[in-house]
């Protein structure tokens, strides 16, 4: 007779079924994501990776993967809820970056069809990662993404979203979103930004596992943050050991790797805030310097006028 899997209950002893998590990954495939495809292409397939291992370590958990690309010729769903017992990667002709970026349409879309498959005790983890401005949409608007948004983390789906090229803070605030993350336009910070990702979705998925669906609706949770918190508990638990083929890799290189990553990202972020300041600084002087010439050509106005009432009052 076959045993029923640890952590697995079967609704006839009465018992809870497996937590299913559906993870939905939206893909910037516009002509701009051209210059780093080659660290999109690999990075997106470390995320897969990293979501098929976190429903080996937590057995109680049951992954899905729904993965869309978007540009102005097209929205394409290259994966719909797949499960991860699928070992499907992502290949080079898979993702042709071209055309304009149709953001708010690729979301509207997305987030519209999966949310008729998503039952009130399941997890969502939203992903969204751009290389620009939204500049093509034609269903979507900004406020109805705003309002979709809102409406769907009342049910306690979680959104992250990843730019750069952009006014981050400013883009993710729009759409109502608290976990948000720039990341330098260039290969190196490409490549930083999905090793960054792909940790925080390993701390999500650990979180979830011991803490369950709670903490996801907490008004202060950012999914980029790392809680030290999250480090006692994980130490308590029992390190699992994974076969891993790549034996070059050690786990303090692959520690400092993380590091340099962040500080790349920390540095980008400092250099886009510096950027804004002097720009802030030269409208300022711009203004101050309109406003003086101004002020001038009126004052030089006042006294002519005054000299020729002067000059008519004399006559009379």
């Amino acid at each position: 007779m076959a045993q029923t899997p640890k952590n697995e209950k079967s609704q006839k002893d009465g018992q809870v079924r497996k937590q299913r998590v559906f993870n939905l990954i939206i893909l910037d495939e516009s002509g701009s994501m051209e210059t780093i495809a080659k660290q999109a292409v690999s990075g997106l397939n470390e995320t897969f990776q990293t979501i098929r291992n976190a429903q080996k370590e937590h057995q109680e958990q049951q992954h899905f993967i729904t993965f869309v690309t978007f540009n102005s010729a097209r929205i394409r769903t290259v994966m719909n809820r797949q499960a991860v017992d699928c070992d499907k990667k992502l290949k080079w002709t898979d993702y042709r970056p071209d055309e304009c970026t149709p953001l708010f349409d690729a979301m509207g879309r997305s987030l519209n069809d999966l949310k008729y498959h998503v039952g009130n005790e399941d997890v969502v983890l939203v992903t969204i990662i751009t290389d620009g401005y939204e500049n093509a949409s034609r269903e979507f608007d900004g406020r109805s993404i705003k309002r979709l948004v809102a409406q769907l983390k009342e049910k306690g789906w979680v959104f992250a979203y990843i730019g750069t090229n952009q006014d981050v803070d400013a883009v993710a605030d729009d759409m109502g979103i608290r976990s948000r993350m720039s990341y330098e336009y260039s290969d190196t910070g490409a490549e930083c930004m999905f090793n960054i990702e792909s940790s925080s979705k390993k701390r999500f998925f650990d979180r979830l596992h011991r803490e369950g669906r709670a903490f996801m609706t907490e008004a202060c949770y950012d999914y980029f943050s790392h809680d030290e918190s999250e480090v006692e508990e994980a130490e308590k638990e029992p390190d699992i050991v994974w076969d891993v083929k790549d034996d070059d890799t050690s786990s303090s290189a692959k520690e400092e790797n993380q590091k340099e990553c962040k500080q790349t990202i920390v540095e980008s972020n400092t250099q886009s805030v510096s950027t804004d300041t002097k720009v802030e600084a030269d409208d300022d002087k711009k203004s101050i310097g309109l406003l003086q010439r101004i002020i001038k050509k009126l004052t030089l106005m006042l006294i002519t006028f005054m000299i020729a009432t002067t000059y008519l009052l004399l006559q009379r």
